[in-house]
């Protein structure tokens, strides 16, 4: 496998007793769009300043290029920045926004070359029409936009992204996501995200590292974050809704392993956790449904409350002993708050955790091939 653009090895950061990033080991390919996720306090972006080198570690490695950067100036080390506020100069033109990281000291340009360097990058962004005006001209979007073909003019080596998208509405954050991949696409830059926003991490990344408490709980692509949570943390934190979690335990009768929990019993083919324990049984919202013609149900409940979501329904749902369930429906299904509704649990969506450490635990649920 080729050398990662960016690496860390065992980089920790402390802010007197309060422990900021502890014992870091990440490697991010060239190429890749890799996103930082985590609640605020995670570590997320106290790793990213450290690989702009705003900060420095107290320990550990940091590499770009094979290059250790640890005791390296910002701008000396061939990255660009664009930050949650933007931070255009007001009394420059869009043009001259985007020409001021190709005049400073470092690295100037010839005036040639830097109206080349504006006429490669304006259009990819939409901003040959707005190179005359300010940034009090410009939407929100439009500054977005400003802010990141400055960081790029440059071609730096790693793009970081630290929030852009905090300050827009909902509408046109998601416009921004799809403009943000695109240019990712076509221009290939290694980019770096810091997001504490799971649609965006989910929709942008190649792959995602997921932050808690300075820690780095786990680190793959978004589909892997998403369906094989590594632990209750990452299943509750990532996605749209949390994941739902039942207590259950386990236990042998005569038809074999299985997992129960008040008027729910599902058998197992194989599982990592001992034959009699406590467990936690965790299932997105997408993975619990009313019965298909002829299945029979797992499990009854009755709808508490719904919620529209688009073409979908969210029914809440108090099972049987009381636990309480999401379960995502058509929109068009007919059923009204207070009725019973029979539920079926996707073997294949269906994942165990341990009770006491929240670890995700291997385990088969029979009929889960055939699912």
């Amino acid at each position: 496998m080729a050398k990662p653009k960016v690496s860390f090895r065992g980089v920790s950061k402390r802010y007197g007793a309060q422990l900021a990033l502890d014992d870091l080991d990440l490697d991010i390919q060239t190429g890749e769009f890799v996103s930082l996720l985590g609640p605020s306090g995670s570590g997320k972006s106290t790793t990213l300043n450290l690989l702009a080198g705003l900060i420095h570690p107290d320990g550990g490695e940091i590499r770009i290029d094979d290059r250790i950067v640890n005791t390296l100036t910002p701008d000396r080390r061939n990255i660009a920045m664009v930050f949650q506020s933007y931070a255009l100069y007001p009394h420059m033109t869009v043009r001259e926004n985007l020409a001021f990281p190709l005049r400073a000291r470092h690295r100037r340009r010839s005036e040639s070359e830097i109206t080349v360097a504006i006429e490669r990058v304006a259009p990819g962004l939409g901003l040959q029409e707005l190179l005359h005006r300010y940034p009090k001209e410009l939407s929100g979007g439009q500054q977005q936009r400003v802010a990141l073909g400055r960081a790029m003019i440059r071609d730096p080596s790693v793009l970081l992204l630290d929030e852009p998208l905090s300050n827009l509405d909902v509408r046109l954050r998601i416009q921004m996501r799809r403009d943000i991949k695109a240019l990712h696409e076509r221009v290939g830059a290694t980019t770096i995200y810091v997001t504490h926003d799971q649609s965006e991490a989910l929709g942008l990344s190649d792959r995602i590292a997921v932050f808690r408490s300075g820690k780095l709980q786990q680190y793959g692509p978004p589909d892997e974050i998403y369906e094989r949570p590594v632990n209750t943390f990452v299943a509750n934190f990532v996605g749209e809704r949390g994941m739902n979690f039942l207590d259950a335990s386990l236990g042998r009768d005569p038809a074999g392993l299985a997992l129960a929990a008040p008027g729910l019993r599902l058998a197992l083919s194989s599982t990592e956790a001992g034959s009699t324990a406590a467990v936690t049984l965790g299932v997105r919202a997408e993975g619990i449904r009313p019965p298909r013609d002829g299945e029979a149900a797992d499990v009854w409940g009755q709808v508490e409350q719904i919620e529209l979501a688009g073409p979908d329904k969210i029914l809440i749902v108090t099972l049987a002993g009381g636990q309480e369930v999401q379960c995502r429906t058509d929109a068009m299904l007919p059923i009204r708050r207070g009725e019973p509704v029979a539920l079926v649990l996707e073997r294949a969506r269906l994942r165990l955790f341990d009770t006491e450490t929240g670890r995700a635990l291997a385990c088969a649920f029979a009929g889960e091939a055939e699912k």
